[in-house]
């Protein structure tokens, strides 16, 4: 019985990465295996092997984008219980998405079906988190966590995404935290603002 093949250990993560610059400029239906394998200076055996085919590669591109995007958030979260933890999974998110944009664009534009709920939810779930204890805890106006959360995951998806497509040279941090505290005054409860103003006052 013939022993299977082996592919160098790194082919893999060489071959999502390639996958994904092609489906982040092109879409899906512009990936060509068959110029994938080359490009890595391997053939479309690996990828069947590795994979098991372009729908399975691109499943595997989107799991992986969501897993890595997940795991910055959570790291970013921390406690979870200040404004500048939400600030934290801001500057976290815009920061993933500039130095992955080719996962990023994955996986918010170019794949052909929307992921599954379970990864989708999972790349979700810290702000929706972070934003539900504070709203508990006073320190956001009362609202419906899940709305709220929606909404600022809006507000920094929108900026990331003009930021990446417009293909102007990066802005500097301080302008996007800008953004994101003009954002956090607005979702702010009253007693936070007036807190924040009293130490402004100092």
């Amino acid at each position: 019985m013939a022993r299977p093949k082996s592919y160098p250990s790194d082919l893999r993560q060489r071959l999502v990465s390639a996958a994904a610059d092609r489906l982040a400029q092109h879409g899906p239906n512009a990936l060509s295996l068959r110029e994938l394998a080359q490009s890595q200076g391997t053939s479309t055996s690996a990828i069947y092997t590795i994979f098991g085919g372009k729908a399975e590669l691109i499943e595997a591109i989107v799991r992986e984008a969501h897993d890595s995007f997940s795991a910055a958030q959570r790291e970013a979260l921390g406690a979870g219980d200040s404004l500048e933890c939400l600030q934290r999974l801001g500057m976290a998110y815009r920061r993933w998405a500039l130095d992955h944009s080719s996962l990023y664009l994955v996986m918010f534009g170019c794949h052909p079906e929307a992921p599954p709920p379970d990864i989708a939810f999972q790349s979700f779930e810290p702000l929706l988190n972070a934003v539900s204890h504070l709203i508990e805890a006073g320190t956001l106006r009362p609202s419906d966590a899940r709305l709220l959360a929606r909404s600022m995951w809006a507000a920094v998806h929108g900026w990331v995404m003009l930021e990446i497509t417009d293909g102007a040279e990066r802005l500097p941090d301080q302008v996007f935290q800008l953004h994101l505290d003009t954002f956090m005054t607005g979702a702010a409860s009253d007693a936070t603002r007036a807190a924040q103003a009293s130490l402004r006052a100092r």
